[in-house]
C-alpha cells in the first residue's frame, strides 16, 4: 500500500504534465483527459482503490499456486485441467466479491458510529495520511524537495 502511494505521485504529476489540456465537447457534457495538476484528492482515491483490490489479486494469486501444486490433473497431461481452473477461479473470486459487499455493506451501516465522529480514529490509517501530508505540503525555501529527496533515496536503495 505505501509503495502504491509513493509511486503514484510521480507518475501522477508526470501525467498532469504530458496529458493534453483540450477540451471535448459532447452535447452540452464537457471534459477534458487533463483536470489539472494533481492533487490530494486524487492520491487519496488511487490509494482506497489500490488498497481495495489489493486483497482479490493476493488471494487469486495465492490460489493459481495452490491448485497447480494440488490439483493432480495439472500434474498430469490432461485436457481438463482449465476447467478445474476455471471453476475455482470463479468460485474463489465469488467468495471475494462476498466479503468485500459484506465489508462495505458492514461500514455503510455503521457509519453513524465509526465514520462520523471526530473522535473516533484508527491507528492503521495514521500512516497513510501521515505520509499524504508529507508527500503534498509545500517545502520550505532553499529545502531539497520531497521528490528529490525520494528519488535519492529510492536510488540508493536499488544500488
Amino acid at each position: 500500500m505505501i509503495t502504491v502511494q509513493v509511486a503514484t505521485l510521480p507518475i501522477g504529476r508526470l501525467m498532469a504534465r504530458v496529458l493534453p489540456k483540450r477540451k471535448f465537447m459532447i452535447k452540452s457534457w464537457e471534459f477534458s483527459m487533463n483536470p489539472g495538476p494533481f492533487n490530494v484528492k486524487e492520491h487519496v482515491l488511487i490509494s482506497i482503490f489500490a488498497n481495495a483490490g489489493l486483497l482479490l489479486g493476493m488471494d487469486l494469486l495465492m490460489l493459481l499456486g495452490l491448485l497447480i501444486l494440488s490439483n493432480p490433473f495439472i500434474i498430469g497431461i490432461s485436457p481438463f485441467w482449465l476447467v478445474g481452473f476455471l471453476w475455482l477461479q470463479l468460485r474463489h473470486a465469488n467468495i471475494m466479491f462476498v466479503h468485500q459487499v459484506l465489508g462495505y455493506g458492514w461500514a455503510g451501516i455503521m457509519r453513524k458510529y465509526v465514520v462520523d465522529p471526530a473522535e473516533m480514529w484508527w491507528p492503521s490509517s495514521l500512516v497513510q495520511v501521515s505520509l499524504i501530508r508529507a508527500l503534498h505540503d509545500k517545502e520550505g525555501e532553499g529545502k531539497t524537495s520531497r521528490g528529490k529527496f525520494f528519488l535519492v533515496v529510492l536510488a540508493c536503495s536499488f544500488i
